[in-house]
């Protein structure tokens, strides 16, 4: 009995040996190959993945590079899914193919608001195009073209190769309303130390009724964006002191802060609520004030050096359509000088996830007014 007894304990205790030497065998891989991306290019694809060829790997090793490797892809915002596939070859190599579906990089359609207040009627309407993809780096190209009250273009290009990012924006106004014009010229260099941490600077060059040059350093942490429907909630933090110098009345400074907060309460319905702070002092020109940022309220009539803002949205995807999502909204604004003005706007909006918008966005808006805005980030 005592035999049969030692004999059972041998075998169990080498099933279980051979079982661990099993889960600790590694694998040599041999390739990895990039499937599916006819526009992205593929050396930019592999700055993201962390599995490296002709390194050997166990089990676990393998699964956490390719959930590293994932997470990587998505945070670029320009695939809609991606896929990893392996396979061995006749020498008991590993193959590993990455199968990416890329997002439409080609969006167009209206934008800007119109305001119906103290019996006028206001717009800063306009058309967009945006690409957002350009030469297969994620670069991005974007024209606005205002209608109604102005004419003339808004132009802005994001790009360059890995962690370091150039911007370009040109924008050239003529009120066919004032009779008077502006432009504006602003390039940016920014490096990115990880996914969530992006560091870089502005030189804004304006010329108008008043004349002035800006430099605004800035510092993001996190994502506007869930790269991912696992992440329940995220956050996105911007804040970005400036110093300006005009050429008519002298020099002035100021900050911007911004925080938003991201959470995914149940059935993918998302709640928003964005913190913002701004603060200038010095001689300010009067094209750089701050305005009302108060859906339902027009902008322009109000201004100030002090502007504390915070804003709630919660976005309820449709069950039955969920390419269209109801958002309700609050909008709320201390602004002013020495004496704070209060100001309060809500409504309504449909955003609607189409091939060329991403989404379209409707929202009617009731504050001093009543609003249609059309834009995404008002």
């Amino acid at each position: 009995m005592k035999v049969r007894l030692l004999f059972l304990i041998l075998l169990i205790f080498l099933f279980a040996h051979a079982h661990l030497c099993a889960d600790l065998e590694e694998y040599f891989l041999q390739e990895v190959r990039i499937r599916g991306n006819s526009v992205t290019k593929e050396q930019y694809v592999r700055s993201f993945i962390t599995l490296e060829e002709g390194k050997r790997y166990d089990l676990d090793g393998i699964i956490t590079e390719i959930n590293i490797s994932r997470d990587n892809l998505l945070k670029t915002g320009l695939f809609s899914d991606i896929f990893f596939n392996d396979e061995v070859d006749e020498r008991d190599n590993l193959i590993i193919t990455v199968q990416l579906k890329e997002k439409n990089y080609f969006l167009f359609g209206p934008t800007g608001y119109i305001v119906y207040e103290r019996q006028k009627i206001r717009s800063e309407a306009g058309l967009f195009m945006e690409y957002t993809n350009l030469f297969g780096k994620a670069g991005t190209f974007y024209l606005e073209i205002p209608l109604y009250e102005n004419v003339g273009f808004l132009l802005t290009y994001r790009g360059g190769a890995g962690t370091v990012r150039f911007t370009a924006e040109a924008e050239y106004q003529y009120s066919l309303k004032e009779n008077d014009e502006y432009a504006q010229y602003t390039p940016g260099i920014s490096y990115r130390f990880s996914s969530d941490l992006l560091l870089g600077f502005d030189l804004s060059l304006n010329d108008g009724t008043h004349t002035s040059s800006i430099f605004q350093p800035f510092l993001e942490i996190g994502k506007k964006e869930r790269y991912s429907y696992k992440v329940k909630k995220w956050m996105y933090s911007r804040i970005s002191p400036y110093y300006g110098i005009d050429l008519s009345s002298g020099s002035f400074y100021g900050a911007a802060a911004q925080i938003r907060f991201y959470r995914d309460l149940l059935l993918k319905i998302i709640y928003n609520v964005y913190i913002k702070a701004d603060i200038q002092d010095g001689d300010i020109p009067e094209n750089l004030a701050l305005r009302v940022d108060v859906r339902g309220t027009f902008p322009e009539d109000r201004i100030g050096n002090k502007r504390f803002s915070f804003i709630n949205e919660l976005h309820v995807p449709l069950p039955w359509a969920g390419s269209i999502v109801i958002v309700p909204f609050v909008d709320t604004n201390l602004l002013g000088d020495n004496r704070l003005e209060f100001f309060l706007g809500g409504g309504l909006g449909v955003h609607w996830f189409t091939r060329y918008q991403d989404p379209l966005i409707t929202e009617i808006a009731f504050g001093k007014g009543v609003m249609l805005n059309l834009r995404k980030r008002f």
